[in-house]
């Protein structure tokens, strides 16, 4: 139990710290709320992964699924980001797009790391 909780701490805290230090803003999320998107979601990764793994979900099919998903969320932000930025701030749905694409990044770069995180 309290490798998971240390675990799930250590994931949460990783996707906030470098968003903090500015990757996601390098990666192209809006500078007022790139920290915020990922703080949103990084909760919700971890428990992803542990309602799947409480759905009997192997590990290794977590970390296909996790990483996967991943490559998904940084899809729609950039895809909503230049949707946004070319219709010069007026696409309220590419907007939506990239905020919400963020925050799914937050969620699917924790349960990444959670999902690989040893917990036995």
């Amino acid at each position: 139990m309290m490798k998971t909780v240390l675990s799930s701490a250590i994931a949460i805290v990783i996707p906030i710290l470098l968003a903090w230090l500015g990757l996601s803003r390098a990666l192209g999320a809006h500078p007022f709320w790139e920290v915020q998107t990922i703080a949103i979601g990084a909760p919700m990764g971890v428990l992803l992964i542990l309602g799947a793994q409480m759905a009997g979900i192997g590990q290794k099919w977590l970390i296909i699924a996790a990483v996967i998903l991943l490559i998904a969320a940084i899809s729609v932000a950039t895809y909503g980001k230049m949707g946004f930025v070319a219709a010069y701030g007026d696409d309220r749905f590419a907007g939506q797009l990239w905020y919400f694409g963020w925050i799914a990044v937050g969620a699917f770069s924790t349960a990444t790391l959670f999902a690989l995180a040893p917990r036995k």
